[in-house]
């Protein structure tokens, strides 16, 4: 069950929601349908009075419908389009996350102490960025850049002493880059053309 919120100024005039493109996406451009208001948050102290913080709610309604809401500290002055742009942040970051969770074994760790968990958290996210050097070392501007188990089988093959692993895995990887980029294309020009439609 989906809550119709309206919201209003202080003057109490409705603020309508804006079609916002909110940056670009993995398949495109993003577009949103947004409401930046400014809001008032009350944290409650330890004496029991109410300490209040101005901040921006930033709500996003997607393309398909799903309804985002995120709080954040900017100052007053920040414009809608920098709003937007801090609003598909947190992507990167949580797919980050989530690759080094299913490829790198972040979540494969039964420590039994803080230091324990902190050492595999450091030696996860070392291995995560020499990977991601290798991903931008191969890399152009041309093309979409390699996945995390492409540089991951790169890296493998190169430990074998022959060539042979390594040419193959260099044709699987070429091939791989060209459909993602066939792909990355059509995607892009499919949502660029249903929004002038």
């Amino acid at each position: 069950m989906e809550v119709m919120i309206n919201f209003y100024d202080l003057s109490g005039i409705f603020i309508p929601w804006e079609s916002m493109r909110l940056g670009k996406g993995s398949k495109g451009p993003v577009y949103a349908q947004i409401k930046c208001i400014r809001v008032y948050r009350a944290f409650q102290m330890d004496n029991g009075e109410y300490e209040t913080e101005a901040c921006w709610l930033f709500i996003q309604r997607r393309e398909d419908g799903e309804t985002r809401y995120s709080v954040s500290n900017a100052p007053e002055g920040t414009s809608r389009d920098e709003l937007c742009q801090a609003s598909i942040l947190c992507w990167p970051i949580e797919q980050s996350f989530k690759e080094m969770k299913g490829q790198l074994g972040m979540d494969h760790v039964e420590a039994r102490s803080w230091p324990a968990w902190h050492r595999h958290a450091i030696l996860v996210f070392i291995a995560y960025e020499f990977l991601l050097n290798i991903r931008l070392l191969v890399t152009n501007k041309k093309r979409p850049i390699l996945s995390l188990i492409m540089a991951l089988k790169l890296v493998v093959a190169s430990l074998v002493d022959n060539e042979g692993p390594i040419r193959k895995a260099l044709r699987k990887i070429e091939y791989h880059l060209r459909r993602n980029t066939t792909a990355h294309k059509s995607h892009s020009l499919k949502r660029e053309s249903c929004r002038i439609a």
